[in-house]
């Protein structure tokens, strides 16, 4: 009994631990709550009170543009020498001209009149009717003015707004006033709509205090108490007080409103926004409950929790003992899978060991850890030998810098893909060996190593190595022959034909009757000569022997502009011709011929940019056009002549050790080709 009680009282005395923690948890989350709903409050009366005074700024600016605009309308009118002359002849028919497009200009406008200097109506549109006489607007300040709510002034019975400026007469004085006067429905309206969000009153004041226009809030609020306060809230707003807004208690009722106002700088007229504190406040109350819910939430699913969790550590105990004959099977079925993952480790090793390519496996340092037995017909070395020696000691001197770029390059896990470095054999021979490896990383994926496999490619690169030397001698003997065909159509063909021309000269000149046939003959045979040297000069240029890179590509550029194939821009650097050499030279030549070839036949492209230049060590030729562009991968798939254009820069190139780069999109093509002067012959 006493080691059962023993037994029981831990869970007992836990359970109570987490109910203590529950009742905590609990009373954080009020306190949590409470500091929550305090700061949503006092974030959400500034936003209303910003928003509030926003609201009354916007309604100013509104009106102090319209009031501007107006103004200055009657300004630019005003300043008409015509107005100003049919003022001083007090020609009516003159004057009524310039009021009736005013009056058509807005809607607001109810009406337009001119008034002399003691306030009389000179003329008004529309007319009062009949013969009745005008009755003065009453007295008008000397500058651009608008007036307040005017009762009496517009000779009519409803009150109106007064909008008027200065005329002045030839002689520099005022001569009259031009003005507009405009019904307060026009601010009523703009305010009744502008208030139409539930629980938001719009006053607006003009400069006397008295009322323009209201536009009344839906939510239910006394309009006596609104407008007194919008009253109150005007008479905060002093000369230098620009706008004013707070959180105040309507008399009568006390209820709590944000209050804002705001005075339009021109006219002193004064907007004041009345928002009910209630309906400005619902969606912060709302929030509160919806925090409030979900925190009541939280803790129901803490106290489930707490009681399921409670349930499941009982449960955990009996599961306990079944857990551990589970457990004793599991380590007679680990031994049996050991035994069978050691078989098949023996069988893969065995693979790896017969395969005619070496494995290898390195660590951090790139020393070897493992190599299979073909290392044997390969280099020469037994395995054991290799073992704990640096991979990059058996690389040739010439290819480790290429060995270590790779391995550079591939630190964080990469695959290394090298297609050929040379290795020392244990007799010193040379073997090519193409290699493969991948990063080997632990489970946090820290770095263990590389593994991978090297191909003996000596025959391979042998091969390609001949076919190379046999395409360069290829290259080189057309070169000649072209040179050679070249020169034997300039010399021997060009002197047949300026032989045979002047032989068609001197007899044209003793034979008068036959002239025309032989002066059509001259010039066939003038073409002749024409195309022999353009051919001569396509097979081989003899300025590219004679002058240099330089000379031969300026010749090249100028000869397609001048027989209008294509207007060729060119910046060309000189070059020093003994630092390329004559293969060189004669490839970056083809190159630029050929990619200006290709430009006439292909890129619908009326203008090419030719630009040569030496930087970095590196002699650089380009040559843009502004086409339509090409896909490479396409073309080359397709093959045709422009794969074989292609085909045949890089063969090129690659001859010399240079570069090709095609870069091509809709707005053009670029090829490049980039050459080390003392690179390959």
């Amino acid at each position: 009994m006493p080691g059962r009680e023993h037994k029981t009282r831990p869970p007992r005395r836990s359970q109570w631990v987490g109910y203590g923690a529950l009742f905590l948890t609990i009373l954080l989350g009020a306190i949590y709550s409470l500091a929550v709903f305090s700061t949503i409050r006092d974030q959400a009366t500034e936003e209303n009170k910003d928003a509030t005074l926003v609201q009354a700024e916007t309604a100013t600016r509104f009106i102090a543009e319209q009031q501007d605009g107006l103004l200055n309308l009657l300004g630019v009118i005003a300043s008409r020498d015509r107005l100003r002359q049919a003022v001083s002849a007090g020609d009516q028919v003159e004057l009524d001209s310039f009021l009736q497009p005013v009056l058509a200009l807005d809607t607001q406008i109810s009406s337009v009149f001119l008034a002399d200097t003691q306030g009389r109506y000179l003329t008004r549109v529309p007319k009062l009717g009949g013969d009745r006489e005008l009755p003065p607007v009453g007295l008008l300040p000397p500058t651009p003015w608008v007036s307040g709510m005017e009762p009496s002034r517009c000779g009519t019975l409803e009150p109106c707004l007064i909008i008027s400026v200065p005329v002045r007469g030839l002689d520099g004085e005022i001569a009259a006033y031009l003005g507009v006067t405009q019904p307060p429905v026009f601010w009523k309206n703009f305010f009744r709509q502008m208030a139409a969000r539930p629980g938001r009153t719009y006053f607006l004041f003009d400069q006397d205090g008295r009322a323009v226009a209201a536009g009344l809030a839906k939510a239910e609020l006394p309009a006596g108490a609104l407008e007194d306060m919008a009253s109150l809230v005007r008479r905060h707003l002093g000369p230098k007080e620009r706008h004013w807004v707070g959180v105040v208690r309507l008399p009568g009722n006390g209820e709590q409103v944000f209050a804002a106002g705001a005075s339009v700088p021109a006219s002193g007229w004064s907007v004041v926004v009345i928002h009910d504190y209630q309906t400005a406040m619902a969606p912060n109350r709302a929030m509160f409950r919806s925090i409030f819910l979900f925190l009541a939430l939280l803790l129901c699913c803490l106290v489930f929790l707490g009681g399921l969790l409670f349930t499941r550590y009982r449960a955990q105990e009996r599961r306990l003992v079944s857990i551990r004959g589970e457990a004793r099977h599991l380590e007679a079925l680990v031994a049996e899978r050991t035994a069978d993952l050691e078989l098949s480790t023996q069988r893969y090793l065995s693979l790896v060991q017969d395969l005619p390519d070496v494995v290898f496996e390195l660590d951090q340092d790139g020393r070897f850890t493992f190599v299979s037995r073909a290392v044997e017909r390969v280099l020469g070395l037994r395995p054991e030998e290799m073992l704990g020696q640096v991979h990059r000691e058996f690389v040739l001197p010439q290819d480790r810098p290429k060995y270590d770029q790779q391995r550079a390059l591939t630190e964080h896990d990469g695959l290394m893909n090298i297609l050929a470095l040379r290795h020392q054999t244990a007799d010193g021979r040379v073997r090519w060996l193409s290699i493969h490896s991948r990063g080997l990383n632990d489970a946090r994926g820290r770095s263990l190593g590389r593994r991978g496999v090297a191909r003996d490619v000596t025959q391979q690169v042998l091969a390609e190595q001949r076919v190379r030397e046999l395409s360069g001698q290829l290259i080189n003997a057309q070169e000649e022959e072209r040179k050679r065909l070249a020169l034997d159509l300039h010399d021997e063909m060009g002197q047949l034909l300026s032989a045979l021309k002047i032989g068609l000269q001197t007899l044209a000149r003793n034979h008068e009757e036959a002239r025309p046939d032989l002066d059509r003959l001259i010039r066939l045979t003038q073409e002749v000569m024409d195309r022999s040297r353009s051919l001569a000069y396509r097979l081989r240029p003899a300025i590219l022997d004679n002058f240099g890179l330089t000379a031969a590509l300026t010749d090249l550029c100028e000869s397609l502009s001048e027989d209008g194939a294509l207007e060729v821009i060119t910046h060309l650097e000189k070059i020093d011709d003994r630092a390329l050499g004559p293969a060189m030279k004669t490839t970056l030549f083809r190159f630029v011929q050929e990619a200006l070839t290709n430009v006439i036949k292909h890129s619908q492209s009326a203008k090419a940019e030719v630009s040569l230049n030496s930087r970095d060590g590196l002699i650089r030729a380009e040559v843009r056009d502004f086409g339509r562009g090409f896909d490479v991968e396409k073309i080359l798939e397709q093959g045709g002549g422009s794969r074989l254009g292609l085909l045949g820069m890089h063969e090129r190139l690659n001859l010399v050790g240079g570069r090709l780069t095609i870069k091509t999109s809709t707005q053009g093509t670029v090829l490049v080709a980039e050459v080390h002067p003392g690179g390959q012959a």
